[in-house]
């Protein structure tokens, strides 16, 4: 069913999201095992499997995402979904998928203070090295949203 979601823009303030590359970063609140799907059609460029929590003096770099997909999508954009549920990754390295395809769950993977969806995109990625980050809501044409804003025409 369709519905509203709750996004909450990353900025200086806010802990962990201290890089300009994670400033374009949505947190998006949702329980446990709620389904994640691509935003569009593309390419899985990679998928990371690392299934515990870490805290600030136990996270590497590679294991702050916990589970985590990246997806190529045309125009060079890129998008990244992280902190998913363990043993919900649906996709695999090279795997096509369709807008909306199931791709896994929301969870606590990784570097997290709770439940939720870490979301990104970046442009100029090939889907393996970060590219630059962009607002997500600038791909749909509006860069006035507010956080109650229904995105399900993205």
């Amino acid at each position: 069913s369709r519905g509203y979601k709750q996004f909450i823009p990353q900025g200086d303030t806010l802990g962990t999201h201290l890089s300009n590359k994670s400033k374009c970063a949505l947190d998006i609140a949702a329980s446990e095992g709620t389904i994640v799907k691509a935003v569009d059609g593309g390419t899985i460029g990679l998928v990371g499997k690392f299934n515990d929590q870490c805290g600030t003096n136990t996270c590497t770099a590679e294991k702050m995402l916990g589970n985590f997909i990246i997806i190529r999508h045309a125009n060079n954009i890129s998008s990244l979904y992280a902190h998913l549920k363990p043993d919900s990754i649906s996709v695999k390295e090279g795997d096509e998928v369709v807008s909306n395809q199931e791709i896994g769950r929301v969870g606590t993977t990784g570097f997290t203070r709770g439940v939720h969806l870490h979301f990104e995109m970046y442009s100029g990625s090939d889907g393996k090295d970060s590219g630059k980050g962009v607002r997500p809501e600038s791909m749909c044409g509006n860069s006035d949203l507010k956080p109650d804003d229904n995105l399900s025409g993205c």
